[in-house]
């Protein structure tokens, strides 16, 4: 259960450690299904390349961990391809033995995800707002390799990248908000801002999330909106 919402390491929400010790297995697991994923992207990046391919090369990925203080035993690496051009991060969700596509994968694996991790009416505030930040982080398209929480009550928005977008963002962009509802569904809106590279001026994502989830911790709604800003030197 993650009922920690202490998550602010290195990168505000995220930093990235050294590997622990991990079952081998579950790592050339996590591997195979990256490489799997990459293939096909790479069908349609570089068709000149890996277009004529019948069978899978043996795509390097190199693994690295995300690291989320009081996320128990649930796991999020980022893979990468090495020496491999244009490459793209995915992001793989460890819980258990099992093992969830989540941002890069042409169909993550969210809805089932949120499912073990039992958010729901009978959580604390700060609970099912840490659970919902760890699905944001883990259904990023950008790696999760920078992303930090906006416009939430348990941060303020200090770093550059949250100062600017806070003097940016349209009016109507919405606001943070967390709903019980009667039926024991929970509604929540929150923002995250993603950094998409590492370029000099530095290309960021704004992303809003609404989560409706029901007192079982099933999905009944779940949708986003996002808009891309920049943070110049």
């Amino acid at each position: 259960m993650l009922t920690s919402f202490g998550m602010i390491i290195a990168t505000s929400l995220l930093s990235i450690g050294n590997m622990p010790r991990q079952n081998t297995d579950s790592l050339s697991e996590i591997r195979a299904l990256i490489a799997r994923q990459a293939f096909a992207d790479l069908q349609l990046w570089a068709p000149d390349v890996y277009g004529s391919l019948e069978t899978m090369p043996g795509i390097p990925v190199h693994l690295e961990r995300v690291e989320m203080t009081g996320s128990g035993q649930l796991r999020i690496w980022r893979g990468t391809l090495r020496n491999v051009f244009p490459s793209k991060r995915y992001l793989v969700v460890e819980r258990g033995a099992v093992l969830y596509r989540g941002g890069g994968f042409t169909e993550p694996e969210l809805s089932d995800l949120a499912q073990t991790m039992n958010i729901g009416n009978s959580l604390s505030d700060s609970a099912i707002v840490g659970a919902a930040n760890v699905l944001a982080v883990a259904a990023d398209e950008y790696g999760a390799a920078q992303i930090i929480p906006f416009g939430q009550p348990m941060f303020p928005n200090s770093d550059r990248a949250g100062m600017i977008w806070a003097s940016m963002q349209p009016d109507n962009w919405p606001t943070f908000r967390l709903t019980r509802h009667d039926d024991g569904s929970v509604t929540i809106v929150l923002t995250v801002l993603s950094r998409i590279d590492d370029t000099e001026v530095e290309r960021w994502q704004a992303i809003a999330y609404a989560l409706r989830v029901s007192n079982a911790g099933l999905f009944d709604t779940a949708t986003r909106r996002g808009k891309e800003f920049h943070v110049r030197p």
